[in-house]
């Protein structure tokens, strides 16, 4: 529209021109003449005087709101913690899915079938049965107080374990018991002095050896009498396990000579905060 109104106001300005070089007479015919081209230059005048206007009034208003947004920072941030507490809540809901579908497994599956009841005597020559060890997590190790290298070993690496574990405020203490495979010569007595070599923390537990024979075959434990030398010593073989046992006194997991000491610990401690949670 604009280069339209142009050319007009070049041709009025031609018109004029030619009328002022004209006699008065045929000035006053083209005034007449061009009257109507006048009256559509200034109709046209004003449609481009109004549409710049509302040009420029619109570019003004743009600029007025040109920084503002249609979502504050203060929604922003709501919807923010809005969605936060949203997705918090859809984990804990999914997390107890999980631990209910955990717990109706753990039913139906039920445990290994390792583990019962024993009766054997402590280093006080009291009787003691897996009733008594209720409420506490246990590290138990067959073994025999006259093996050359493998039990020290065994015996020195689970008790580092369980110093460990109960350095752990957040986890609850982990009781060390010793039962031996050689109930002939591993006394009350013999048992007390052994393991005080490693930690006062140890209860050893001997007694018959058909109450050793009940308890190594509960827990699946093989041992055999080797044969006596000129002296009388003999060795004796058997299943180099520790099994940990929960609060229950049921078995949770056993673990061989190749578990290292970081291993153990590890374990041990993702079994007890496990257990916390289903027991919760």
């Amino acid at each position: 529209m604009f280069p339209m109104s142009r050319h007009l106001i070049l041709r009025s300005m031609c018109r004029l021109k030619r009328v002022v070089n004209t006699p008065t007479v045929l000035r006053q015919q083209t005034f007449i003449h061009n009257k109507a081209f006048r009256t559509e230059f200034q109709a046209r005048h004003r449609i481009i005087q109004n549409f710049l206007r509302d040009q420029k009034r619109f570019k003004s208003v743009k600029t007025d709101h040109g920084d503002k947004t249609p979502i504050s920072w203060r929604i922003s941030i709501v919807c923010a913690i809005l969605g936060g507490l949203y997705a918090l809540h859809l984990y804990n809901t999914m997390k107890n899915q999980d631990l209910r579908e955990a717990r109706e497994k753990r039913k139906k599956l039920g445990t290994a079938a390792i583990g019962g009841t024993y009766e054997l005597i402590d280093f006080d020559g009291k009787t003691r049965t897996d009733k008594d060890f209720l409420g506490q997590w246990i590290l138990l190790y067959f073994g025999f107080t006259h093996c050359p290298d493998i039990c020290p070993d065994e015996i020195e690496k689970l008790v580092k374990v369980v110093d460990k574990i109960d350095a752990d405020k957040e986890l609850p203490n982990l009781q060390p018991v010793f039962i031996t495979v050689d109930p002939l010569r591993d006394t009350p007595k013999a048992m007390k002095q052994y393991c005080e070599e490693f930690s006062p923390k140890i209860i050893g537990l001997t007694g018959s050896k058909e109450k050793i024979d009940e308890a190594c075959k509960n827990f699946r434990v093989y041992y055999s009498k080797g044969p006596e030398d000129e002296d009388g010593d003999y060795i004796v073989d058997h299943t180099i396990i520790a099994y940990l046992l929960n609060p229950k006194g049921e078995f949770v997991e056993y673990f061989g000579k190749n578990k290292t000491y970081d291993t153990l610990v590890y374990e041990i401690k993702e079994y007890m905060k496990k257990y916390a949670v289903f027991e919760d």
